[in-house]
């Protein structure tokens, strides 16, 4: 599996090649390999594709596309603080704060959820059935990082695959609250509508009607508005209820 990240080129890599830089980042074992992977277009210089030699200027957008979760990352158990609301010997809900990302990565080695779920509960102790590294161990569905809200755990194999089957069969309803710029008119209201990355921006995503897009549905209910003062537009407060777990789906069907 390989996921995107995205960069802005500085003034001091200005004049670089592309190959040197995405190897000097550390998003790949060599330059030869950051090279096979800028050949192979999964590297993108706003929005394109161009050659292992192209020399990047100031401003640049670059997206590299790389292996979701390298060998290299080590997952251990730190002592971070869980606000757990349940717990027993199957599974934990639990209230992520705001900042936590939810596991290591190539960019987020440590300092996650999963990183805390170890040191709380033990790595023996936590299901495993996303994959045979730790660094998914407990986890059953993701919030962003800039996402609070309550999450599921899993404390067992078992628990784990009877939750990510109730989460795919849509039988665990997700709600989110949400603010967003300007007055919505509507009370409540269905959003239908396809997400892929975006043709303009690759660290984005948005609706789009192309092959790859995924089918993503939101349902929303307007709690509350805040009427337009002299600087802006006013805010809307949304209740939104996802069908599908898209990357940014509420932002992206919020626009």
């Amino acid at each position: 599996m390989t996921r995107s990240l995205c960069h802005i080129v500085s003034a001091e890599d200005a004049g670089s090649r592309l190959d040197a830089l995405a190897a000097a980042r550390g998003l790949y074992v060599s330059r030869s390999a950051a090279a096979r992977a800028i050949e192979e277009g999964r590297v993108f210089v706003n929005g394109a594709t161009v050659s292992k030699k192209h020399a990047v200027v100031a401003g640049d957008t670059i997206v590299y596309e790389v292996d979701d979760e390298p060998e290299s990352v080590v997952v251990y158990g730190e002592p971070i603080d869980l606000d757990i609301r349940y717990e027993d010997e199957d599974v934990l809900v639990l209230s992520k704060q705001v900042g936590l990302v939810c596991h290591p990565s190539v960019d987020h080695t440590h300092g996650t959820l999963v990183n805390a779920l170890i040191w709380h509960c033990g790595e023996e102790n936590l299901c495993n059935v996303q994959g045979e590294e730790a660094d998914r161990l407990g986890i059953v569905h993701r919030l962003d990082r800039d996402t609070s809200g309550l999450m599921l755990a899993a404390k067992t194999d078992e628990a784990g695959r009877e939750l990510m089957a109730q989460i795919q069969d849509r039988a665990v309803d997700r709600h989110y609250l949400a603010l967003v710029h300007g007055i919505v008119a509507h009370d409540t209201g269905m959003i239908d509508a396809p997400i892929a990355r975006s043709a303009d921006e690759r660290c984005r995503m948005a609706v789009r009607d192309v092959p790859s897009a995924r089918e993503a549905i939101t349902t929303f209910r307007v709690l509350e508005r805040f009427e337009a003062g002299p600087k802006d537009d006013g805010y809307s407060l949304i209740e939104c209820k996802l069908f599908t777990g898209r990357t940014h789906q509420i932002r992206v069907h919020m626009q």
